[in-house]
């Protein structure tokens, strides 16, 4: 077909890629292997292998030597990227471990100002049976991040078909209720390391912490909000729609500090 020979690589044609991305702080990245554990899982379900973690991180990373390039790299941005090089074909049912590569990607990291976020609650693009695989694909999130931000938020916040609330475009979303945390609690929802990294921090502190379905209405409740991802750590929310939000972010501070100094 005409469509296959448009590009010379399948993932530019098909957007066909998992990766996972994370930062290094004075060389050494928090929670790495739940990051490469997380990128194996994904490939073996994106590109349907059959592969062990060990199998995997021989055939893969091992070349990256990512220990040493971290140790090198503090305080760097790094994305580890699986895509493949087989042909164009429409009609591909498995991927061959011959044609599948590895890409790995190195930035400094901006220190700037974390700003403050607003979000602008939207529908999420992905019902409840596409596939949570963190897919370079990104095209439909920021699409819905773009509308936000032409329309004078910094960010969206997804809801389901039933107003459920899910996570932003690129993060997860944790609420402050009193001195506590609410989390989102949808199958819908990814599994952000960072927020993985939370739950084992209220948990190492005492901090108490519930996972339940959130709606749009029950917004109004909460005190405050923070967006959680790999790279930012964590973003103070202070608006969702018309709601504004006065969130003490002390919490978040000692959270940053234990992130810092987790392995």
């Amino acid at each position: 077909m005409y469509i296959e020979r448009m590009f010379d690589k399948r993932y530019a044609l098909f957007g066909e890629s998992v990766f996972t991305s994370f930062r290094s702080y004075e060389g050494h990245v928090p929670y790495l292997k739940e990051h490469l554990d997380r990128l194996w899982r994904h490939s073996c379900q994106g590109f349907h292998l059959d592969l062990n973690f060990e199998n995997f991180f021989d055939q893969f990373l091992s070349s990256l030597e990512l220990l040493t390039v971290i140790i090198k790299n503090p305080n760097h941005y790094f994305r580890i990227t699986m895509f493949s090089n087989e042909a164009n074909d429409l009609n591909l049912s498995h991927f061959s471990l011959d044609h599948l590569e590895v890409d790995l990607k190195i930035l400094p990291i901006d220190e700037g100002i974390n700003e403050e976020q607003s979000l602008l609650i939207q529908p999420s693009p992905f019902n409840q049976y596409y596939p949570l695989i963190k897919t370079g694909n990104y095209f439909a999130s920021l699409y819905f991040r773009r509308k936000a931000i032409q329309a004078g938020y910094s960010d969206t916040v997804f809801i389901n078909d039933e107003g459920m609330i899910l996570e932003a475009s690129t993060s997860n979303i944790v609420f402050e209720f009193k001195n506590s945390f609410v989390i989102p609690r949808s199958k819908q929802i990814f599994d952000g390391i960072t927020l993985i990294a939370f739950k084992d921090f209220c948990d190492l502190n005492n901090i108490h912490y519930s996972e339940v379905e959130i709606h749009t209405q029950d917004l109004v409740e909460f005190s405050g909000a923070y967006l959680l991802n790999s790279v930012k750590g964590y973003s103070k929310v202070y608006k969702i729609n018309d709601i504004l939000l006065k969130s003490d972010h002390h919490h978040l501070v000692d959270f940053m500090k234990f992130l810092k100094e987790s392995k």
